[in-house]
């Protein structure tokens, strides 16, 4: 899987401007342009004449033969971004893209991306397609499902197992799978259950947004308010959804987190999984999500551990979508820590940490400080 990612940037990193310059009978010619697709990838179609652009059957070659490049689930397609748009309206040719490559729903109509039954195609197909649904699909119950990031058998494998049998991981996001934010937790999700050492371990995967939750602090993610999920520091007025197991909808979402956290440092092996992602507005800087400070600090409450997994970034700075190169590096450097009886209970970086912009400090440098408080607190 990691040499067909790199074979999949190689070919579209390379140069395609030449074909700006072809001669307009080959721009016009389907066998000639799918053989660049099949090349170059979908980015090529920029060149393609328009007549081809408003043929559906060449489109929908066009759409296979990059799918036939690489299988690897992080991969998009960039057919469609050139199809005219009345084809981008079509529910049967979006149906029959999908079909070849779920990521197609990107480039689909707003109205196809927010239809349920289009999206689940999608989805079905390819998992991580679900970042491009809208209307709130990203939060369908049953979608989630479909893109393996529910775990249907949670409750019954969680009533079975005693946690001290238990492999437990808890993943801290922002709230990613939000039409309006990145997908970056959607994509490294779907990408740490194809993992092979993790799926062996049998980890159980906690995804905080993939649960509907309330919160006692009306804006969410402010870290002066005083909850930190425990009975005593939440502010929900009903007590019985601040005890016990939390309630979706109902139970305040740091009294959730926090309650995944605690069974994981109860189960045999537990650990928390933080996306630091890039910061969407200055390039060279990873920067973590408001709410993600007050997972982190809770986290060393409970005395849990915690792997830092930074997102890529391109030559200029820019992020890129995580791949399975850095679930793998995420995988070994769990299982060192697992060699060493997981005796480190300081943070793990995986990836390179990046702050490199001259605007911006990254907030992650304020970790250690926040750390140190909580240790002169419990002294």
């Amino acid at each position: 899987i990691e040499e067909d990612h790199l074979k999949m940037g190689s070919a579209r990193s390379r140069d395609i401007s030449f074909l700006a310059i072809e001669e307009d009978h080959l721009k016009k010619d389907e066998e000639f342009m799918i053989s660049q697709v099949e090349e170059y990838g979908g980015q090529v179609l920029k060149y393609a004449h328009e007549s081809l652009l408003g043929d559906r059957d060449f489109l929908l070659k066009a759409v296979k033969a990059e799918s036939e490049m690489g299988q690897c689930l992080n991969i998009s397609s960039d057919v469609l971004q050139y199809a005219h748009e009345p084809l981008k309206k079509s529910r049967s040719f979006i149906s029959l893209a999908i079909g070849e490559n779920g990521r197609c729903l990107k480039f689909a109509s707003d109205e196809l991306r927010s239809d349920r039954d289009i999206v689940l195609r999608a989805v079905k197909h390819t998992p991580s397609s679900l970042q491009y649904a809208l209307g709130g699909l990203n939060q369908d119950k049953e979608l989630l499902k479909a893109a393996k990031l529910w775990n249907t058998d949670y409750d019954e494998i969680m009533s079975q197992l005693p946690l001290s049998s238990q492999m437990r991981a808890v993943m801290s996001t922002r709230f990613s799978l939000g039409e309006d934010s990145t997908p970056q937790a959607t994509i490294f999700g779907v990408l740490l259950r194809e993992n092979f050492f993790l799926r062996d371990k049998a980890f159980l995967i906690y995804h905080p947004n993939a649960w509907n939750k309330a919160s006692c602090d009306k804006d969410w993610t402010n870290y002066k308010h005083p909850c930190r999920g425990t009975y005593e520091t939440c502010r929900m007025k009903d007590s019985s959804v601040k005890s016990g197991t939390p309630k979706e909808e109902e139970s305040c979402w740091r009294y959730s987190y926090r309650f995944q956290l605690e069974n994981a440092k109860k189960a045999k092996v537990g650990f928390m999984i933080q996306l630091v992602e890039g910061d969407k507005d200055h390039p060279s800087c990873h920067m973590l999500g408001d709410g993600q400070f007050i997972e982190v600090e809770m986290a060393s409450m409970v005395g849990l551990k915690i792997f830092q997994v930074f997102q890529p970034f391109d030559d200029g700075g820019y992020d890129k979508d995580y791949t399975m190169h850095e679930v793998s590096k995420l995988a070994l450097a769990i299982k060192e820590w697992l060699d060493r009886d997981c005796a480190d209970m300081s943070i793990t970086h995986v990836g390179n940490f990046i702050d490199d912009n001259s605007e911006i400090q990254s907030n992650v440098n304020q970790i250690p400080s926040i750390l140190k408080k909580i240790r002169e607190e419990e002294k």
